[in-house]
């Protein structure tokens, strides 16, 4: 699976407020054994979210959280924006989400209820603030308000019901004293079904390389990790190894 964070609001980026999603959903990814495919941050412009949302259309494999934008004052496109892409626009009033907005508000306005119409046959995620629910589609779309005390619990739900545990996926990094085009050939060389990242830094004169491989077998992984250092060792290149982990 792909996992991708919208995270909808024009006061994001000229700085209103700061992004408080972005950190969050990594960890309670890596905490299953899943991680993050992309991140974006986008104005509240109708035509450029639909655009993204028809990405998440297009990829079966693509799970989407989407953080904002799901209230009803005018600046709210979300949930016409997830009609328009994913149920050919039609919205209805969720049956479950209206009784919910009565139990709060006695005897709701229709901005109130507007709330809670959703794309047709949109299923509800908890809200444990106000029990104004977001919601989700076809088990891998999920719409969440833009408050973290609000959508963050809508993430754990989300991962907890539909996504529990990933593949553990396995490790090794070592810190080479060069620079990277000094190991090209060796980084070539590796297949691809091992995930290669390569970090240079430099300080002055100083160069330094963190390479990280990283695979779900365990076995693949360190045969790779040894052809690396091998290829170190013969080329007279200092690096130390760094602990191996899962993730």
């Amino acid at each position: 699976m792909r996992f991708v964070a919208v995270i909808i609001g024009s006061e994001l980026l000229d700085g209103r407020r700061k992004d408080g999603h972005f950190d969050f959903l990594r960890r309670e990814l890596a905490r299953r054994h899943w991680s993050l495919s992309a991140s974006l941050s986008v104005a509240d412009e109708p035509d450029l979210i639909e655009s993204l949302f028809a990405l998440a259309q297009a990829d079966s494999q693509m799970v989407l959280f989407s953080f904002g934008g799901i209230g009803a004052t005018p600046d709210d496109y979300t949930r016409r924006c997830a009609a328009n892409v994913f149920t050919a626009g039609r919205l209805a009033l969720h049956p479950e989400g209206q009784e919910r907005i009565r139990r709060r508000f006695k005897s709701p306005s229709d901005y109130q209820l507007e709330m809670v119409r959703f794309p047709e046959g949109a299923g509800l995620l908890n809200n444990p603030v106000n029990d104004v629910p977001g919601f989700y589609l076809h088990e891998r779309l999920f719409f969440m308000p833009g408050f973290p005390s609000m959508a963050h619990p809508m993430v754990i739900e989300a991962l907890d019901r539909f996504y529990p545990a990933g593949t553990q996926r396995h490790t090794r990094t070592l810190i080479a004293q060069c620079g990277e085009g000094q190991m090209m050939d060796l980084m070539r060389s590796l297949p691809d079904t091992v995930e290669l990242s390569c970090l240079p830094e430099s300080s002055g004169e100083k160069r330094e390389t963190t390479l990280m491989l990283k695979s779900d077998d365990v076995e693949r992984v360190s045969e790779w990790f040894e052809f690396l250092c091998q290829g170190l060792d013969q080329a007279a290149i200092a690096y130390r190894r760094e602990g191996a982990d899962g993730v």
